[in-house]
């Protein structure tokens, strides 16, 4: 990311939108992420900014694990955009934001 002008946003960022505890346990008890929780979550969410998402994917199993991050997919009404899902603890809470396509 490039560096913030005063009353900018950084390029590459379109909003965040929020956080979310997700946890979810797979079959063999190993903590994951419920990512169609966060999949309705982000989704619900967009609906109060001016990009509302359509559809969107993310990647199952994914194991909890504090400070990782994954992708998701999503479209809305101008294209498709990346959500990037940061875990902020061993608690499955997470933090998204839209990133611009390139």
């Amino acid at each position: 990311m490039s560096a913030t002008r005063h009353g900018s946003r950084p390029r590459g960022v379109f909003a965040m939108l929020g956080a979310a505890a997700l946890l979810g346990l797979t079959g063999c008890g190993e903590k994951q992420i419920d990512t169609a929780k966060l999949e309705r979550k982000i989704a619900d969410d967009s609906k109060k900014t001016r990009v509302p998402i359509k559809t969107i994917d993310c990647p199952g199993d994914v194991n909890i694990k504090a400070k990782d991050t994954f992708d998701c997919k999503a479209t809305t009404n101008n294209g498709s955009v990346t959500v990037r899902v940061t875990q902020t603890d061993d608690k499955a809470n997470v933090t998204y934001e839209y990133l611009r396509r390139r």
